[in-house]
């Protein structure tokens, strides 16, 4: 039997412990909504904020009775590990969950997790975050574990991964929930973004290997807030809004993006964002061979934005020379066979970048770098 605490008001979660607070010193509000390749202006990147630090509060709860169509209702704080299989599935997320750290929620092949709003919780402060009532809420300070599941929102979510831990998820599918990482890392691996308003990358590091990003706001890697580092390969990004957008450079052991497709972006394929400050210099960013939709050299240099289009950024993408055709095996809609040998092909490489990253992430490295 679950022993999961079921809370209908969270007025603050993530300040109930120290470690969630050292592992996350940044809130990034959720982007509005992106519409699918209308030709309107590409994703606005928004600033991050410092994150409130007030008392927790935990007020008692009662369970709650699923709703009609779903087996079991989670909200509040995981109190234990949490496993969810299809027997016990589709489960809800009415309002926010908090995987505290320590804690593990794994996702078994057939599980259906939907993140719902809570329209009954009460109004929070502004300067209380998260609030558990605009939307379904995963925030995992702790660890993620998927496989063969599927993760959505009938009303607008959002995956918010806050902790130092590293999160695993393999052939995932997740429909219209915004994704934000501030720390750790996570490996997705042969993963579906359906309609997701953006993958924000503010600091940790990510793994992209065989992903379909299909619909959604673009892989937005443009904070520099923080150590970060950055793996995609093998995935296709159909019509989105932008495709990479880069605002820091991990150096070429940090960025590793080769033989992706885009197809029918409807901003940039390739953005970098103006610096705040010119005094850094030109920076240089290193970027694989990738297929950019076009063969022609005009049509792939408009889908490139750095200095060369705009003098105000402080960056110039040094793309190697794009395919000539497209890649015949991006993406998740491909068979079991291709998916396994991508994944052993380039595990190496993964490791490594993960290895670069911890490095950087280590306090040792953080205080030479500030010297």
């Amino acid at each position: 039997m679950l022993r999961t605490l079921v809370i209908l008001f969270i007025p603050w979660l993530l300040a109930a412990s120290a470690q969630p607070a050292e592992s996350s010193p940044f809130v990034l509000p959720a982007l509005p909504p992106l519409p699918h390749s209308d030709g309107q202006p590409p994703a606005e990147v928004v600033a991050l904020q410092p994150q409130p630090k007030q008392q927790a509060q935990r007020p008692s709860g009662k369970l709650q009775e699923p709703p009609p169509g779903f087996k079991l209702v989670l909200s509040g704080e995981l109190t234990e590990d949490l496993v969810l299989g299809p027997e016990k599935s589709p489960a809800l997320v009415r309002g926010v969950l908090l995987v505290p750290a320590g804690r593990v929620l794994a996702l078994k092949p057939g599980a259906v997790l939907m993140l719902q709003a809570d329209e009954t919780a009460q109004s929070v402060p502004p300067t209380t975050l998260p609030s558990p009532s605009p939307e379904g809420h995963l925030w995992v300070v702790g660890t993620l574990h998927a496989e063969g599941a599927r993760i959505g929102s009938t009303t607008g979510g959002s995956i918010f991964l806050y902790g130092k831990e590293a999160s695993m998820l393999r052939g995932v599918k997740l429909e219209r929930l915004a994704v934000t990482q501030t720390s750790g890392s996570a490996q997705w691996l042969g993963c579906t973004f359906q309609e997701s308003p953006h993958y924000a990358l503010a600091a940790g590091a990510a793994i992209f290997v065989q992903c379909t990003f299909a619909h959604c706001g673009g892989l937005l890697a443009a904070y520099d807030q923080g150590p970060w580092a950055l793996m995609a390969v093998n995935n296709s990004f159909e019509a989105c809004r932008e495709g990479l957008v880069i605002g820091g450079n991990p150096g070429d052991e940090g960025l590793i993006f080769r033989k992706n497709s885009f197809v029918n972006t409807a901003g940039a394929n390739l953005r970098a964002q103006p610096a705040q400050t010119d005094k850094r210099g030109l920076m240089e960013v290193l970027i694989g061979e990738n297929w950019y939709g076009s063969a022609e050299p005009e049509a792939i240099d408009g889908k490139i934005i750095d200095h060369r289009s705009n003098p105000k950024i402080r960056a110039r993408l040094n793309v190697r020379p794009p395919a000539q055709k497209a890649y015949s095996a991006c993406g998740a809609k491909v068979s079991a066979e291709i998916l396994a040998k991508a994944f052993r092909e380039w595990e190496p490489v993964g490791a490594r970048l993960l290895g670069t990253y911890e490095k950087k992430a280590s306090p040792k490295w953080e205080a030479r770098s500030s010297k």
